[in-house]
Formats: structure tokens, C-alpha cells, sequence
């Protein structure tokens, strides 16, 4: 019997995938050809398949040749359109989609302009896989604090177009209720400019209905808060501390937006209109701009919190580096558009995530010092570096954690590691040695992945590294570099 070696199985798996094409290609044939050394047998037209000494065996299925071919569960999901549109509709509404069918599992949902889909009242999870909402769509968050509800989407994308000009944005807004909080909860990608509305007024009454985000906000593009009628009665809140959005958060004339954390504000950037509001409640440290209209109505609270951002721009003016209380900003500006006791720092030099931790928690940017890299701040045997790689406080007294377990023929390796050190540049090498001498230390073998099992949060991720065992012993360890 004749069977494929290594190169053969992984040409043959990548063949039938290409075929298989992620479930775009479902439906075609690929036909395979056994060719064996036996001859035919009487007058049937097959081939006996031969064991690998030679021997007939006919009857014996144990050496048949078999394909093990494995695919991605789910990878070919349907895309549904809502087709009613104009005026707001009901996702458990048949009519309303291009299959005829309620929303359910095991599609993609699709919200296109001038579609305006109602979420379902009382606490829900929407059954699709995603749930897209187009330029000029619109998705209504009907769920309501007061009463411990919330609407889950697991996907929701936002994928807006290019201005804040009629069917030119995505929008999810709060969607019922008075003096309350529409809740939204699951995840979100933003791309293009969409906008998170809230209810002020309507019909000439106020209602005050604001909006929670408790998604994971993640993507680029602007987010746009903005009240339908620019009153300042309501509130956008966005509570995920786990935010990865690096875009541009704006906020429009008589609008709120909070941070109920620092890190619900992600990687993105600040631009309060004349007459916005916007809440950062946490010590903030960007690597991005804040911007503020020095303009009647503007309000930028920072309360006790000290803030740090590559450039502050209030009004038309770029302040220049250093550190600002809040009384000192107020006097800069026209208008008393700060709030609180804290400070806001405007970073010096390069404003990488290192020199901004650096500027956080020694109050300059330079390597140089008690904040230098090879200096040990703590006294804890850990570089400022090492601390700065690993996600930890370089005044604190944690230790990084570092463990080795396994046995022949694989160790493994776990250690943090820092997402901001990452996207900064900062270089990470599990590397072993067997005599600990100089140039003795090698990664050959070494496999670096993300511990699947526990793989961390947001800021600090957890690692794992396959390194291969020694005869006798064996030394790991962790390198990191700058860029």
C-alpha cells in the first residue's frame, strides 16, 4: 500500500481546502484516484488494496487507505438582509427578512440603509452569528436599567460610511422608556463614522432616555454621542474597561459621554464639541489627543483624576508640554470648561506607550534616573523594563510570574505579557540553554502562543511556550527587547 508523507499530507490538506475555499466552494466535487500495485482480480473491474508487505487482503478493512479531513464547524453562515424598510420593525417578524423567516441562529443579519430594526423588549440575546448595521441604518436598544434588563448582541458591527450627513452613518440608539437607560451588552466593531443616540425630548416632552454600553468596543472609524435634542438630560455611557476601540470618540453640543472607567475609553482618541460634556472617571494615560472647544456649555470633567495625553488641543490652540491642574487650564481658557482638582499632562518627546507609563509613574518620559530602563525602582530584582513588559506597577511589590512545568519530550513555559509593550514594538523571546554560558541560549523548537485556557485580559495577556526538554537539564528564559 502506498500512502502520502508528511509533505504529501499537508500538500493534499491544503488542496482541499483551497478547494473547500472557507465554504465558498461548498457544493463542488474534488475526486481523489487509488492506484495500488495489485492486479485486477476475475473479471471485476476494481483494485485490491495490498498490505505493505505484499499480501492480499482483500477482506481486511484495518489497512483500507482513509482520508481524515477536518473543517471548521459553522464557517459557511448565510447572510440575511432586512428587506421592510422605512419604518421600525420587529427582528421576530418573519416578514421582515429575506428568508421569511424570525431572526435565528446560524446567520448573518444585515441592516442595510434606511432599515430601522427594533431590539426586543425585556432582557434578549439576538440569535444571529452577527448583526451588521449599515450607513443609514438603525438598531433600537429596548432594554431597560430600570427594570435589570439588558439586549446582547455577541457581534454587532457598525460599519458606517464617511460623514455625519443623512444615510451617511450607522447608528444604534436608545430606543424606549423615560427617565432610564436603554442597555446594550455583548460586542462591538466600529468602522466608518456611525453614532450612539440618546433621547432627550421627544414630542415636546423631555423623557430623558440615555444609553449603557456594556459591549466590548473594539474597531476604528469615529463614534459620534449625540442627543436628539442637545439638551443635556441624558447620558451615553460606556462601562467596558476592557475597551480596545482606536478611533475617535466625539462628542456633540449637549451631549454626555462617561468613562466609567479609564479603560472604557480604549485607544481612541477625544473631541468634545462646543456645549459636549465628557467623564473619564479613572487616572487616564493616552498615547492620543484630547480635544475641547473652548466654547459656553463645554464641560470636561476631570475630577480628582489625573489624566495624561499626547497633545491637548483647547479651542484652536496646541498646549504646549507639561503638567495642568485644573484651575491652571481654566485660566488658559476662555471659558471654565474644566472641572474638578486633577491634572491633565501633556506629554513630552515620543509619546510611546513606554514614555507615557514612564511620564504615569515617574513623572517624566525620559530614560534616565529612578524611571530608566535598567533600573530596578522597587528593588523587587525586576527592571523597570521587565515590569513595564509584564503589565505591572514599578513602585508596587508584585512580581512577574514565571513558571516551568512539563516533562520529556515538551516543557512549557508561561509567563504575562503586556498588550501595550507589544503594540509598542517591544520584542519577546523564550529562548533555553542547557549550560547557561554566552551563546549558549537558543529558540529552536520554541512554539509562543496564547494560553487558550487562561488567556488574560485586555492589558496583560497570558502566554505559553512549547520548549523542547533537554537529556539532562534544561534553562528557560524570557528576553525582551526594544524596538
Amino acid at each position: 500500500m502506498r500512502s502520502t508523507d508528511a509533505s504529501g499530507d499537508s500538500n493534499l490538506s491544503a488542496y482541499l481546502n483551497e478547494q473547500y475555499a472557507g465554504g465558498a466552494g461548498a457544493g463542488k466535487y474534488v475526486f481523489l484516484r487509488l492506484s495500488t500495485d495489485a492486479a485486477q482480480t476475475g473479471s471485476s473491474s476494481r483494485y485490491l488494496v495490498t498490505s505493505v508487505d505484499g499480501a492480499i487482503a482483500e477482506g481486511d478493512e484495518s489497512i483500507r487507505p482513509q482520508i481524515s479531513y477536518l473543517t471548521t464547524a459553522n464557517v459557511f453562515i448565510p447572510d440575511i438582509a432586512l428587506i421592510d424598510l422605512g419604518g421600525p420593525v420587529e427582528g421576530t417578524d418573519a416578514s421582515s427578512w429575506s428568508d421569511s423567516l424570525p431572526a435565528h441562529a446560524g446567520a448573518n443579519y444585515v441592516v442595510p440603509g434606511s432599515g430601522n430594526l427594533r431590539g426586543e423588549t425585556g432582557s434578549s440575546i439576538f440569535p444571529g452569528y452577527s448583526l451588521t448595521v449599515e450607513a443609514g441604518g438603525r438598531f433600537q436598544i429596548r432594554a431597560k436599567d430600570l427594570d435589570g434588563e439588558v439586549t446582547t448582541v455577541e457581534r454587532l458591527l457598525l460599519n458606517g460610511g464617511n460623514s455625519y450627513s443623512a444615510g451617511g452613518f450607522a447608528e444604534v440608539t436608545a430606543g424606549t422608556g423615560s427617565d432610564l437607560a436603554n442597555v446594550l451588552d455583548g460586542t462591538l466593531m466600529n468602522s466608518g463614522y456611525t453614532r450612539l443616540t440618546t433621547f432627550g425630548n421627544a414630542g415636546g416632552n423631555a423623557i430623558s432616555r440615555s444609553l449603557t454600553v456594556q459591549s466590548l468596543v473594539s474597531g476604528t472609524g469615529r463614534i459620534q454621542v449625540r442627543e436628539n435634542t442637545g439638551s443635556g438630560l441624558t447620558t451615553a455611557t460606556m462601562t467596558n474597561a476592557g475597551n480596545t476601540f482606536a478611533g475617535d470618540w466625539e462628542v456633540e453640543s449637549g451631549s454626555h459621554l462617561l468613562f466609567a472607567s479609564a479603560g472604557a475609553v480604549g485607544a481612541g482618541a477625544i473631541e468634545v464639541k462646543a456645549g459636549g460634556k465628557v467623564e473619564i472617571v479613572g487616572d487616564w494615560a493616552s498615547t492620543e489627543n484630547l480635544t475641547v472647544a473652548d466654547a459656553s456649555g463645554t464641560e470636561v470633567v476631570v475630577g480628582s483624576h489625573d489624566w495624561t495625553v499626547a497633545e491637548l488641543f483647547l479651542g484652536e490652540e496646541s498646549l504646549p508640554a507639561g503638567v495642568y491642574t485644573v484651575a491652571e487650564l481654566n485660566v488658559l481658557s476662555a471659558n471654565a470648561v474644566f472641572s474638578g482638582n486633577g491634572s491633565i499632562t501633556v506629554a513630552d518627546g515620543p509619546t510611546t506607550a513606554l514614555g507615557l507609563w514612564r511620564l504615569f509613574y515617574f513623572g517624566s518620559t525620559a530614560n534616565m534616573g529612578v524611571g530608566a530602563d535598567e533600573f530596578d525602582a522597587n528593588g523587587d530584582g525586576e527592571s523597570n523594563l521587565l515590569e513595564f513588559a509584564t503589565g505591572q506597577n514599578p513602585n508596587g511589590n508584585t512580581l512577574a510570574v514565571f513558571e516551568l512545568t512539563g516533562d520529556l519530550p515538551i516543557l512549557e513555559f508561561s509567563y504575562p505579557r503586556s498588550v501595550e509593550a507589544v503594540e509598542d514594538g517591544m520584542v519577546f523571546v523564550v529562548e533555553w540553554s542547557d549550560t547557561l554560558l554566552p551563546g549558549s541560549w537558543s529558540t529552536a523548537g520554541v512554539a509562543d502562543v496564547l494560553n487558550s485556557m487562561n488567556p488574560g485580559t485586555s492589558e496583560v495577556e497570558n502566554r505559553l511556550a512549547s520548549v523542547p526538554a533537554g537529556s539532562d537539564r534544561r534553562f528557560v528564559r524570557l528576553r525582551v527587547e526594544l524596538p
